[in-house]
Order: C-alpha cells, then sequence, then structure tokens
C-alpha cells in the first residue's frame, strides 16, 4: 500500500511538473500576424510580431502615464526607417500613426506603435498597401513581410 501511495504521488509529481512545462510555452504564442494587406497583384504583406519579445517590452497602461516610447521617438525612427526603405522617392511622410496592442492569450498585451508612410513622388504621395512598419515600445523596429 505504502508503495502504490509513493508511486501515484510521483506520477502525479510528474504529471504535474510536465503540465508546468507545457504552460510555460504555451500553444498559439510565439510569431503572429497582427495585421495584413492584399494588393492588387494577389499578394500579402503582413505585420508579424515575436509575442514573446513583445511579452519583454515595457508594460503601460492608457491613462496612467505617458508611453514608454513616445510619439515623437517612434516618428523619428519609424521615418529614418522609411527614408532608407523608400529611397527612390523623392521623400517620405509619416500618413498615419496607430498606438495598439497584441499579446496572445497568456501573456498581458502590450503596446506598440504602427506607422502608414506616404511616400512623395514630384510632390504627389504615392500610394500603397504595403508602406508600414512597426515600432515596439524598445525602439525596435519590425519590418513587414511580402508572401505570394
Amino acid at each position: 500500500m505504502k508503495i502504490a501511495a509513493r508511486l501515484n504521488a510521483a506520477l502525479f509529481a510528474s504529471l504535474f511538473a510536465f503540465a508546468g512545462c507545457t504552460v510555460a510555452s504555451p500553444p498559439g504564442c510565439g510569431m503572429e500576424s497582427v495585421y495584413s494587406t492584399t494588393g492588387p497583384d494577389g499578394k500579402t504583406t503582413e505585420l508579424r510580431l515575436d509575442f514573446d519579445a513583445l511579452a519583454r517590452m515595457p508594460a503601460w497602461t492608457p491613462g496612467n502615464s505617458d508611453p514608454p516610447l513616445s510619439v515623437a521617438k517612434a516618428s523619428q525612427l519609424a521615418l529614418a526607417w522609411g527614408k532608407h526603405r523608400y529611397r527612390r522617392y523623392d521623400d517620405v511622410r509619416i500618413a498615419e500613426i496607430l498606438l495598439t496592442s497584441a499579446g496572445c492569450r497568456q501573456t498581458s498585451p502590450r503596446w506598440y506603435y504602427r506607422v502608414q508612410f506616404r511616400p512623395m513622388m514630384e510632390g504627389n504621395g504615392v500610394l500603397g498597401y504595403d508602406q508600414f512598419v512597426a515600432v515596439l515600445m524598445d525602439g525596435t523596429i519590425v519590418e513587414p513581410t511580402r508572401k505570394p
């Protein structure tokens, strides 16, 4: 009887430890698409964030304080990236800045900026469906990816 109790206790402890391991790396976290667009050519451009990395970003709650990364700093970082990415154009402007959050079911949402660009050619804005980037709260730039 004592042997059976010990085996049951060992089995329970093993199952509990195994369950703890699966919680440490929950399914559904990792790289996930948070925004995508499809162009007239049928190709999709998406913004994929690493939710595990996102969970390590500074936490922020709207209404309690300013975001950890200011809009001005996020704009500077995004615009520097945009001017390099769209260097064949005469100029690049920011058309939209969206402060939004993302996270998987097992983590608290973290906030980031999604910045939409408007490249300029001969004084006119060039519209595109794939002219955006993410700026995380630590200043990291996350480029969009294009898939067929």
